[in-house]
């Protein structure tokens, strides 16, 4: 009898052992995604060029490309897994939403991650920083934007997906990403379709 009470006091004691280990496990949390600091755009890769059309990934957009020597424009179809024309779309859409005075100081914007999930745009050129949304960390691996755009009464939301963060670089999936139909007219909200980009970051500070 004694033995079985012995055995019974030695199952209990493992059992609340396991159930306190389990515990602890549970309440330990994986920190949310931080990108805090300042980046530059590396590259954009096309993940699928119409997220609100099925039956194709393509990009299209008209009037995108310009022949350098003769200065005429043709239409730009790219494939799914473009980097090249993809980040210069990307980062053409993105340098507007720099404060520089003059368009030419634009090309060198940056991406300002706030403390307290600010976001600004810079332009270095000028010395010039402009709070133009905000960021917040949802998960180990999403990050959501508000971005305030000049072409929309209204801020535009921006998912980051599989977002990875190391001391010199940002990168993750943007799901929609605002994207012209056509760049020979001025950008609005009618001029616009979403597009799908992997993006990476450069950390400058």
């Amino acid at each position: 009898m004694k033995l079985n009470f012995t055995k019974t006091t030695a199952y209990l004691s493992l059992f609340a052992s396991l159930l306190f280990l389990y515990t602890s496990c549970s309440d330990t949390q994986t920190p949310n995604a931080d990108p805090t600091g300042t980046y530059v755009l590396k590259s954009a890769t096309l993940e699928d060029g119409d997220t609100g059309t099925d039956g194709t990934q393509n990009l299209f957009i008209k009037n995108g490309l310009t022949d350098p020597t003769t200065g005429a424009k043709s239409d730009a179809d790219l494939p799914p897994g473009e980097v090249q024309f993809t980040t210069l779309f990307v980062n053409g859409l993105l340098a507007q939403g720099a404060p520089c005075t003059d368009p030419i100081n634009a090309a060198t914007y940056q991406i300002d991650f706030k403390t307290g999930g600010v976001l600004a745009f810079n332009c270095p050129a000028e010395s010039i920083n402009k709070d133009s949304g905000t960021w917040t960390a949802v998960s180990p691996t999403s990050v959501t934007l508000s971005v305030n755009a000049s072409f929309s009464p209204v801020p535009i939301p921006i998912v980051i997906n599989d977002v990875q963060i190391s001391s010199t670089a940002f990168s993750g999936t943007i799901v929609s990403f605002p994207m012209a139909e056509d760049l020979a007219i001025p950008i609005d909200a009618t001029n616009l379709q979403n597009i799908s980009v992997s993006v990476e970051l450069t950390k400058v500070q």
